[in-house]
């Protein structure tokens, strides 16, 4: 017996819900390695006259996976800025149509995004960080991961709320 094209999406789901906490789990232990790094800083700086350019490009480094990798995170919990001036006063029709617009959109900018990095990398991957001689693909590492996540979670939220909203062939908002 074969299974249902929603078993295979429960599957996807559950394996994108885990990529999500391990990228938020990620996230903390970023800001808490930042904080700890320009703490650091500060007191080298301040009380021995010591600057370490490292620590400063260490801080950057886990800067930008924060922040990529908790972008999938932030759509899967609704937790992005929303600006529903227009979206609230919309038939509940166009509301459901605006949903898939704007997680389209989030998907394709998330391919965008991959397509151009992958060029870019393709050129410049092994040009080393200045004081930590990290190469590219391992400083912008996070980006990459951080926007294939977020790539995965819009197809995700995608594809379940148009399962979700389809009742008998038809959109329960589509009416």
């Amino acid at each position: 017996m074969k299974n249902p094209p929603h078993s295979y999406f429960t599957i996807f789901a559950a394996i994108v819900k885990t990529l999500n906490r391990v990228f938020e789990t990620t996230a903390v232990i970023c800001l808490i390695g930042i904080s700890a790094l320009i703490f650091a800083q500060i007191v080298l700086r301040n009380f021995f006259s010591i600057g370490l350019p490292w620590l400063d490009e260490m801080a950057r480094f886990l800067h930008i996976a924060l922040v990529f990798l908790m972008v999938p995170v932030l759509l899967s919990e609704d937790g992005h800025i929303r600006i529903d001036f227009l979206s609230t006063r919309l038939k509940p029709r166009w509301q459901g149509w605006l949903q898939i617009l704007i997680l389209t959109a989030c998907a394709l900018f998330a391919g965008a995004f991959l397509a151009s990095d992958i060029e870019f990398m393709s050129s410049y991957w092994d040009v080393p960080s200045p004081a930590m001689n990290m190469p590219n693909i391992i400083f912008f590492g996070s980006a990459f991961v951080g926007m294939a996540g977020l790539l995965l979670n819009a197809f995700g939220k995608l594809v379940h709320y148009i399962l979700t909203s389809f009742k008998n062939g038809a959109a329960t908002w589509a009416e």
